[in-house]
């Protein structure tokens, strides 16, 4: 994998890109990657910057990041996990959590931040992927259709787990 950097475009080379959020989990903990169209000078600040609030939540076999930059509005997306973890979470550590965030006009990377979830949420989150049923990002984005049709983005985060 190419490293990324500020400046750069995410995919190598200028491409438009759907507005959104997405988050996988892989051997480098969590990777969120959100994109704005033409994103202002406060809302790139606010992902620099801005207090970084995560929660996750579980529904029907499908793990959902709930995330918030700054002052900014709560996101939800399903949690695309690349690998099962195994190691032992030690006390007052947690999972890397990397924000990429980039002009979805372009793919123009605005923001690179590293940051980590809670022991709490570590632990809760690897306990979870290890006991749920595998399954391919086609079922996983099917199944979260149809619950983010039931569930508005407030109503996910007044459900969360931890």
């Amino acid at each position: 994998m190419r490293a990324l950097k500020v400046g750069e475009y995410y995919s190598g080379y200028p491409a438009r890109v759907a507005e959104g959020v997405s988050c996988r989990f892989d051997s480098s903990g969590l990777v969120v990657i959100v994109t704005y169209e033409s994103p202002t000078d406060e809302e790139i600040q606010s992902h620099k910057e801005g207090a970084v609030s995560v929660n996750f939540v579980e529904i029907g076999g499908v793990i959902y990041v709930l995330i918030k930059y700054g002052d900014r509005y709560w996101m939800d997306c399903p949690l695309i996990v690349e690998i099962t973890p195994e190691e032992e979470i030690p006390e007052d550590k947690g999972y890397a959590l990397t924000t990429v965030f980039c002009d979805a006009r372009d793919s123009m990377v605005k923001v690179l931040r590293m940051t980590a979830i809670t022991t709490k949420q570590s632990i809760w989150l690897r306990d979870k992927i290890k006991v749920l049923p595998k399954k391919t990002v086609s079922q996983i984005l099917a199944a979260a259709g149809v619950v983010q049709r039931q569930f508005s983005t407030k109503e996910l985060v007044g459900l969360a787990e931890v």
